[in-house]
């Protein structure tokens, strides 16, 4: 079952991703931070990465700069979730190293739809 990391400071909307991923068939952890999801991704190996931008103490641009860094995230399919809905952030986004950028409010079947897309995007790319 495929793994997917969840950073998302909003309780509620954390829940309610986990729940649209855990009924397409992905495990997930959830994190409220940066900070905890740098931590988890250093002791769990995750296929997907969903994160806020507007996280506490550290944006969701710096943590996937980081996630970058690390040899098991170099090519994991992340995307950036955000209220943020300009061309020049979805840019910012994209230079930061996520794959693809979605608005918020989050429609769960949408956003299962980029997931799928993404990930058979990164495949066809690795291949």
């Amino acid at each position: 079952m495929p793994h997917a990391l969840v950073v998302e400071d909003y309780q509620n909307l954390a829940e309610l991703l986990a729940r649209a991923l855990n009924k397409a068939g992905w495990q997930t952890t959830v994190t409220l931070s940066a900070a905890e999801a740098l931590a988890a991704a250093e002791s769990v190996s995750f296929d997907l990465v969903l994160s806020d931008i507007g996280l506490p103490g550290m944006s969701g641009y710096e943590l996937i700069r980081r996630l970058r860094r690390l040899p098991p995230y170099r090519c994991t399919p992340a995307i950036a979730l955000t209220g943020f809905a300009c061309y020049d952030d979805r840019a910012r986004s994209l230079a930061a190293g996520f794959d693809e950028h979605v608005t918020k409010p989050v429609n769960p079947q949408t956003l299962l739809n980029k997931i799928k897309w993404v990930c058979q995007n990164k495949r066809q790319n690795k291949n």
